[in-house]
Parts: structure tokens; C-alpha cells; sequence
């Protein structure tokens, strides 16, 4: 018989089990002040190496085919629509056969796909020269990289989706990209610091490597709450993750999905607040742009100990610095040092067969485990692995498991074996699945 029969066959006698279950700153000053500092801070870092230009530069547009994006409720900066810019390795054009490795940079919340590559901003195309690497750059918007709450509805804004299901399968077919978890990285600054580990976290078997520079990494501060209560042209909390104390925001916590990382390498930077005197007195960087360079501080070191403590790999680099390009601009050449796409402690989802993952996404890739189920879950989700052994608790209804899920496939769908169940739910995978 063929495995979906087989497998559903298990799951009609499985055992049911009992269920168990940034960009901020406290003013307003500080984040109209952060957006400027985004937009225009600048400084000179020397002259470009004149070796290994990239091969071409693409812009094109990804637009939201599944419905996940609607312009009106969630805008972008400067009305750019949902495009994206993508940096190709030299060589690229003439070595049809070669495949490479893939860099994707989310920008934060007072830019566009545009800003790791303008010269006042990342200039991602200088910096990263040399880098045999794929760099892509979506489209992020101000939509903090979650499906919005959006009062329950958990549409329209699904700018998480749009990432993995829309984005990531688009890279995927239209360039040479290698596969393996090592070889797959994602990073970004503040609102993007924040959209990086979550987005790896959701997709494991694809992320084996995050970066995150002065990142939003505890949605749930103080210092959060009120830089959105302050900074209402960005977005509304509640929309975003609901109440700040509910389990709609707590799921979406990176430090509450410290287990999810835990097989992944991660590379996170922060200022301390000071300002560096050689960039000269710039009265919004030194006291609006500190203020919320302490705050980050506090949650990034925070963020570190919980993934270290689940076991990721991490580097970290806490200097002085406030939250401004000028500051990360120096930190993208040592990321590039580095090396964006070094061996995770896990590189083969195959591999890994002892693991914990966390969700509140109604289907999605579990360390290829593809899950749907059959209405958005209003509580944390919980996959768990030890050997061949699979448990799902935490919510109560009907799941759809399908195995052999592709390292990039976060639909929910798999090649293997697949079956239905009633949760919570317990069961040995079968042998071949």
C-alpha cells in the first residue's frame, strides 16, 4: 500500500495525550528620530575594493499572489509596492552550472527592500563586495515580519507568509541557490533584527543562520509597548500581536522560540547607548538614538543567553554605538568576516531528529515536518521529536501531518507519508516516512 495509506492507517489508532499547556523607545521624539536615522545617517568607510564587482544588480516585483498583503492596511515606505532587490556573485552569468549561497536582508521599519543598498544606508553593494554569495533584499514594509492579529482576523497582513510562502519559494526558482541549512542565511537591522530570528525560527529546516544587528528581540518590553503607543504612524500594537501580555504576542517573542533556534548559528550585534565622538555631536543620535540603543542592548543580551541555553551557536558583539546606520555600516564588513554561511550545528534537517518547535501558524515546516491544521490555533502549538517519536499538544481539533516536507517548503505539504489526526496527538513515525 502506499504510504499515505499506510500512515493514515497509524494515525487512526493513535493514543491521544492530555494537553499541556526595534527599534523601540519610550517616546515619540525617539522614534520619528530613529525613522531619520534611518533614512539619512551616513559616514565614510574608504574606498571599495576594486576586485569582485557583482555580476548584476536585479530589481523586479514579488507581489502577494495568496492574498497575504493588502497595501491599504499594511503600507510600505515611499508606496515601492512588494519588490525586491537581489545582488549576484561575480561570475554569476558564466558559471551557468555553479550554485551558490543566499543572504537575505530584511530592512528595518523607516526603509524599504531599498536600504541595505543605498550608499546612506547599508550600502550592502560596497560592503559585501566579494562575497560569493546571493544577497536578497524583500520587501518588509512596517509590518514587523508577523501575521498581524489584525483584531482576530490574522489577515491581510500577513507579511510572515508573504515571506516564507510567497518569497522564499520565488528565490528559490528563479536562481542557483545551494542547498543545506548552512547555506542559507537571513539578517536584518531593528524591526528586521527582529523579523530575522523569528522568520528562522518558523522555518528551521531552511535558516541555519541568523543575524541580527540592534534588534526588537522581546516584542513584549516595556520600551516596545510604548515606542508603538508613542509612534502611531508606524503601526498599532494591537493590530500587530494583540495584547501585549496575551499569547498572540508571547508567540511571536523570539526569546520565546529559543528552542526553535536551537540547532541554528546566530550572529548578533548592539550598541550600548554611547555615541562615538569621531562621528561628531549629532544631538538625536547621543540621546534619542542611545535611548533606544540601551534598550536593545538589554533585550539582545537577554535573546543570547536563551539560545545559547537551548543549545544554538552564537556570536555575539556588544560594543558602543547607537542606533544608527553609521554604527551598523562598520559591522557589515566583520559579519562578512565572519562568515555569513559557516557550519550550523545541524546542517542537514535529515539529521535532526531531537527537537522542540513552537507555532501559532496554522501550517508551516517542522524540521520537514509539514503541518496543517484546520483552523488558526488560538494557542502555542507544539511539535516535538525524539527519534521517530512525535508528539502535537497544546491545542485541541484536527492536524494534518505530511513528512519529507523540502527544507523550503513552509506550506505544510510534504513528499512522504501523511495522515490526519485528532489532537492532542502522540505516535511513532513509520519506518520509511
Amino acid at each position: 500500500m502506499d504510504g499515505t495509506f499506510a500512515l493514515r492507517t497509524v494515525f487512526d489508532s493513535f493514543r491521544a495525550v492530555s494537553s499541556t499547556s526595534p527599534s523601540p523607545v519610550p517616546m515619540r521624539r525617539a522614534w520619528r528620530a530613529a525613522a531619520a536615522l534611518l533614512a539619512g545617517a551616513s559616514v565614510s568607510l574608504g574606498a571599495a575594493p576594486a576586485a569582485h564587482a557583482w555580476d548584476r544588480t536585479d530589481t523586479f516585483p514579488v507581489p502577494s499572489t495568496k492574498g497575504n498583503i493588502d497595501l491599504s492596511v499594511s503600507p510600505v515606505n515611499g508606496s515601492v509596492g512588494l519588490n525586491a532587490k537581489v545582488l549576484l556573485p561575480d561570475g554569476y552569468a558564466a558559471n551557468p552550472t555553479k550554485r551558490y549561497p543566499a543572504l537575505y536582508l530584511l530592512n528595518g521599519a523607516g526603509e524599504n527592500y531599498t536600504g541595505w543598498t543605498d550608499p546612506n544606508g547599508g550600502d550592502a553593494a560596497n560592503l559585501l563586495k566579494g562575497l560569493d554569495a546571493i544577497v536578497i533584499m524583500p520587501e518588509g514594509g512596517r509590518g514587523f515580519y508577523s501575521d498581524w492579529w489584525y483584531g482576530g482576523k490574522r489577515q491581510g497582513s500577513n507579511w510572515e507568509q508573504y515571506l516564507l510562502d510567497e518569497v522564499v519559494p520565488t528565490m528559490e526558482a528563479k536562481y542557483r541557490i545551494l542547498p543545506g541549512r548552512s547555506n542559507h542565511a537571513i539578517g536584518g537591522l531593528s524591526m528586521g533584527a527582529y523579523g530575522a530570528p523569528y522568520l528562522a525560527a518558523k522555518l528551521p529546516s531552511y535558516f541555519g543562520n541568523v543575524m541580527s544587528f540592534s534588534g526588537l528581540l522581546d516584542n513584549q518590553s516595556l520600551d516596545t509597548i510604548f515606542g508603538f503607543i508613542m509612534r502611531k504612524e508606524s503601526a498599532d500594537y494591537d493590530q500587530v500581536w494583540g495584547s501585549s501580555n496575551g499569547i498572540y504576542a508571547a508567540a511571536h517573542n523570539p526569546q520565546n522560540l529559543a528552542s526553535n533556534l536551537a540547532k541554528s548559528r546566530l550572529y548578533v550585534y548592539s550598541g550600548d547607548g554611547n555615541a562615538n565622538w569621531n562621528y561628531g555631536f549629532l544631538p538625536d543620535e547621543w540621546f534619542l538614538g542611545g535611548s533606544i540603543e540601551r534598550s536593545v542592548k538589554t533585550q539582545s543580551v537577554a535573546f543570547v543567553n536563551k539560545v545559547r541555553a537551548a543549545g544554538a551557536n552564537v556570536t555575539t558583539s556588544f560594543k558602543g554605538g547607537v542606533h544608527a546606520w553609521r554604527y551598523w555600516r562598520p559591522e557589515l564588513p566583520l559579519y562578512k568576516a565572519y562568515n555569513p554561511f559557516g557550519a550550523a550545528p545541524v546542517q542537514n534537517t535529515a539529521d535532526n531528529t531531537s527537537w522542540t518547535y513552537k507555532t501559532m501558524q496554522q501550517h508551516g515546516n517542522a524540521w520537514g515536518i509539514g503541518y496543517k491544521l484546520e483552523a488558526a490555533p488560538n494557542n502555542v502549538v507544539t511539535i516535538r521529536r525524539e527519534g521517530n517519536r512525535i508528539r502535537v499538544e497544546g491545542v485541541t481539533g484536527r492536524i494534518q501531518l505530511t513528512s519529507k516536507a523540502a527544507d523550503s517548503d513552509a506550506s505544510g505539504n510534504g513528499a512522504g507519508c501523511s495522515g490526519i489526526a485528532t489532537l492532542p496527538v502522540e505516535f511513532d513515525l513509520p519506518a520509511g516516512c
